[in-house]
C-alpha cells in the first residue's frame, strides 16, 4: 500500500504562493544551457539527385541524394561529435529542463560545482582531438575530396573545418519583474504576472520530470530482477539459461545516483521529494549487484520496496 503520508499531496509546488514559489527558486537555482556546434557534413548533390530520378523514372524532385563532405575522413569529426553528446548528457542528468524547449534547463546550484567537474575532462579531450585535427586539416581535406570522388559536391575548407566545433557553458539568474524598468506600473505588474505563470509551470514540469527519472529507474530495477529471478529458478530446474535474465550493476548503481541527486533537486523543499530521497537512499543502503544476485531476500526486499515507491508515484501522477 502506497504511504498515504506522502501519497496524499496532489503534483502541485510545495509553495502554493508563485511569488513565493519564484523566490525560493532564484535562492537556490539558476538557468543554465549547454551550446553546441558542430560541422555540418551533408550537402546535397542535385545533379546526383537529377541523375537517380531520371534512371528510376521518377520525377526530378523524388529523390535527394545528400553526400558527406568528409567521406572517408570524419574521424575527427566522429571523436568530436561523441564527446559533444557525452557532454550533453552529462549536463542534463544534473539539470532539469525549464521553459519552452530552447535549451535553458533548470541547474540547482548545489550542482554547479558538479557541472564544472564533469566538464572539465570533456573540455580537456575536446581540445586535443582539435589540436591534432588542425595539425592534420590539410590530409583531411585531401582524403575528403577523394572521398565525394566525381560528385559535385566539395570537402569542407580548412576554416570551415577549424571553426566548426565548439561547445560553451551559459548561465543565468531566473528572471522576475524587477528588472522592468521605465514601463507604467501596470504594464510591469503584467510582465510580473507573466514571468511568475511561466515560471510556476516551468517548475511543475521539471518536477514531473524529476519524478519520471524516478520512475523510469524504479520500472527496469522491478523488471530485470523479476527476469532474473525467472533466470534462477529455471537453473533450479536444470534448463539451460544462457545470458536471460543478467543484469548489470548500474541497475542499482543508477537508483543510487538518483538517490544522491534528488535533494538537490527539490529546490522548495518539497516534503514529497525529501521522503522519496530518504525512500531510495534506504533501498540502495548497503546493496550493490553482486548482493541482489547472491541473495533473494535483498532481491525481494529491493523489489517490494521499488514496487511501493511506484505506487505512490502513480497516485501523484493520477492526481489533478
Amino acid at each position: 500500500m502506497p504511504d498515504t503520508n506522502i501519497a496524499d499531496h496532489a503534483i502541485q509546488p510545495a509553495l502554493t504562493d508563485p511569488a513565493d514559489l519564484v523566490s525560493a527558486l532564484q535562492a537556490t537555482s539558476m538557468l543554465a544551457a549547454i551550446r553546441i556546434k558542430r560541422l555540418g557534413l551533408g550537402r546535397a548533390d542535385r545533379e546526383a539527385s537529377k541523375e537517380a530520378a531520371e534512371r528510376h523514372g521518377a520525377r526530378a524532385d523524388a529523390t535527394r541524394l545528400t553526400v558527406n563532405r568528409l567521406a572517408g575522413a570524419d574521424h575527427y569529426h566522429q571523436q568530436l561529435a561523441k564527446l559533444q553528446n557525452t557532454a550533453r548528457e552529462a549536463f542534463n542528468a544534473v539539470t532539469l529542463a525549464w521553459g519552452d524547449g530552447d535549451g535553458w534547463r533548470l541547474l540547482p546550484n548545489a550542482n554547479f560545482n558538479r557541472v564544472l567537474r564533469d566538464m572539465q575532462p570533456i573540455t580537456e579531450q575536446m581540445r586535443q582531438v582539435k589540436a591534432e585535427m588542425a595539425a592534420n586539416v590539410d590530409s583531411i581535406i585531401a582524403a575528403a575530396a577523394q572521398g565525394v570522388g566525381r560528385l559535385n559536391v566539395k570537402p569542407p575548407t580548412a576554416d570551415e573545418i577549424l571553426s566548426g566545433y565548439s561547445m560553451e557553458f551559459v548561465f543565468q539568474p531566473l528572471p522576475d519583474g524587477s528588472r522592468f524598468k521605465g514601463l507604467p506600473e501596470a504594464t510591469v505588474q503584467a510582465l510580473t504576472a507573466h514571468i511568475i505563470s511561466k515560471t510556476r509551470a516551468s517548475w511543475e514540469s521539471a518536477q514531473s520530470e524529476a519524478m519520471g527519472r524516478v520512475a523510469e529507474a524504479l520500472d527496469h530495477l522491478v523488471e530485470r530482477l523479476t527476469a532474473y529471478q525467472d533466470r534462477m529458478e529455471r537453473q533450479a530446474r536444470g534448463e539451460e539459461v544462457g545470458r536471460q535474465g543478467v543484469f548489470n550493476d548500474t541497475l542499482i548503481t543508477n537508483v543510487a545516483e538518483l538517490a544522491q541527486l534528488l535533494p538537490a533537486f527539490n529546490a522548495v523543499n518539497d516534503p514529497r521529494l525529501a521522503a522519496l530521497s530518504e525512500r531510495l537512499a534506504s533501498l540502495c543502503n548497503g546493496v550493490d549487484g553482486d548482493t541482489l544476485r547472491k541473495d533473494q531476500k535483498a532481491r525481494d526486499q529491493a523489489m517490494q520496496q521499488a514496487r511501493d515507491m511506484l505506487d505512490v508515484l502513480a497516485v501523484w501522477k493520477a492526481k489533478p
